[in-house]
């Protein structure tokens, strides 16, 4: 039987294997009792904060009448051997193994953006990003995720506020079995994110460094098919989320951004996005 909470990454998880947790294990020497419910929850939260829609642009979000369609890029901090621990008795701490999570060290995520017309000084913009649940290694994973905003130039600066929202859904045998020959099931991964941001940056040329910093929102659900447990998180994440980056126009139909991203004690990241302008 699987008694296992581990989420395994998107565009990854149905590449990913276990290891027994024995001395032959590199993980060995960091095994704990999962009874500690703080990894579960992280491992819960390190997703749906991985995939969130963080900036990727100044508080403007773009000139005025024009959009861009692109890629982001956003990447995918490896996993500790003490974070990839699970455990088949929670109350002894036996039977262990680690998940080889780290498999994809990046998740591409195409994008869509638009800037309105300004309207007295006002400038509001949209964007939205989709991956289709194309099947990858035996799971179907869905990503969307939209924003919202408005900015202004006062001076020399640019202000904005921002609303965001991303789902991510996966399908598969996530909570890989204990045994070879167990049987694969399907288990479902749910995480939501929701967030306001307050922005602020200023052009130096072709460069608008910004800066972002706000509220985060995490909820998720994960079904493990073959206990039929509804794996509880007792800590779901609420709290801040910041950015600091770039974007530049380096010619007339291409737009670059580089961010770095966290939210603290979840998840410290960078993300590159790349658009072509219309």
């Amino acid at each position: 039987m699987k008694r296992v909470f581990l989420l395994l990454v998107f565009l990854g998880s149905g590449l990913a294997s276990a290891e027994p947790l024995t001395e032959d294990n590199p993980c060995f020497g960091s095994r704990q009792k999962s009874a500690d419910i703080d990894q579960q929850n992280h491992m819960l939260n390190f997703f749906a904060a991985a995939t969130t829609m963080s900036p990727l642009h100044g508080p403007l979000g773009g000139e005025p009448g024009h959009g861009s369609i692109g890629l982001d890029v956003l990447v995918m901090p490896p996993l500790s051997c003490a974070q990839r621990i699970v455990w088949q008795d929670l109350e002894t701490g036996e039977g262990g193994k680690t998940e080889d999570t780290n498999k994809s060290p990046i998740v591409p995520r195409p994008h869509l953006t638009f800037a309105f017309p300004e309207l007295s000084g006002w400038r509001l913009y949209g964007s939205a990003a989709y991956v289709p649940p194309v099947p990858f290694a035996g799971t179907r994973n869905v990503l969307m995720g939209f924003e919202l905003g408005v900015g202004r130039e006062i001076g020399s600066l640019q202000m904005g506020a921002r609303f965001h929202a991303s789902l991510l859904k996966t399908i598969g045998d996530i909570a890989t079995k204990l045994n070879e020959d167990d049987e694969d099931l399907v288990d479902f991964y749910l995480a939501s994110t929701f967030g306001l941001d307050l922005m602020l940056g200023r052009t130096y040329g072709a460069w608008t460094p910004y800066l972002s910093g706000g509220v985060l929102d995490i909820s998720t659900i994960f079904y493990v098919d073959d206990t039929g447990v509804m794996v509880n998180n007792t800590s779901p994440y609420f709290g801040p989320a910041f950015a600091v980056g770039t974007e530049a126009d380096l010619h007339e139909k291409l737009a670059l951004a580089f961010e770095f991203y966290t939210v603290p004690g979840v998840i410290y990241t960078g993300r590159i996005r790349a658009g072509l302008k219309f």
